[in-house]
Formats: structure tokens, sequence, C-alpha cells
């Protein structure tokens, strides 16, 4: 329901000269080093507009650190 939905998030990191936006997060790209950073804050947020109203059971994150590990 999400794939290349509009997404938005709080701020886009871009300090490695690579714009991190929002639509990296539901493109269907499940590996590279092309992922949706925000600058570093507080309470960072993403979300997606969907298709329908639907209920959610189950949300997968992944977090990663400057090197690209898991």
């Amino acid at each position: 329901m999400a794939l290349n939905q509009p997404a938005f998030q709080s701020s886009v990191y871009s300090g490695d000269g690579f714009e991190h936006g929002p639509g990296l997060g539901n493109d269907g790209r499940h590996s590279g080093v092309a992922c949706v950073m925000t600058d570093n804050e507080t309470n960072p947020w993403w979300a997606v507009r969907l298709r329908q109203e639907l209920q959610v059971t189950k949300v997968k994150f992944t977090n990663v650190d400057n090197f690209g590990k898991s």
C-alpha cells in the first residue's frame, strides 16, 4: 500500500552530497547506500500517505550507523 506513495519526513540530511529524502523509504529497494536520513534531531519522524484507510499491525524499521552497518 505504501510503495511509491507520497512520503514526508521532519528534515532531510544531505551532508554527504546526496539528498536522503523521504521517498527513499518506500521505493521498494532493500539494499544499497541510498536510504532515508534526517538531520540530527531530537524527535525525527517519517510518514507516508496510504491509498486507503487500513489497520497497521506491524512496522519494521532498520537503523544503521554512519558506515551503513545495521
